[in-house]
């Protein structure tokens, strides 16, 4: 019994691996061949790639951030 738990432990943490080190490509193939949906196709807005209409970047004074390096 405890080999077997070892066993599927082992196992859990190698897919871990797997998928943790597999270019984003290969991720998203697979996700497309187990869960057969269609590929998603980015409106331009690169948000969330599943928006039905482009937004346009907000220019409003609170949406500008000023940053400041400093290098010492």
């Amino acid at each position: 019994m405890q080999e077997s738990i070892v066993a599927v432990l082992v196992v859990a943490c190698g897919i871990y691996a797997v998928w943790t080190f597999m270019p984003t490509s290969a991720r998203n193939w697979l996700r497309r061949v187990v869960l057969r949906r269609p590929p998603q196709v980015a409106d331009g807005c690169g948000a969330c790639g599943g928006c039905a209409t482009p937004h346009e970047p907000s220019r409003d004074a609170e949406s500008e951030h000023v940053v400041r390096v400093v290098r010492r």
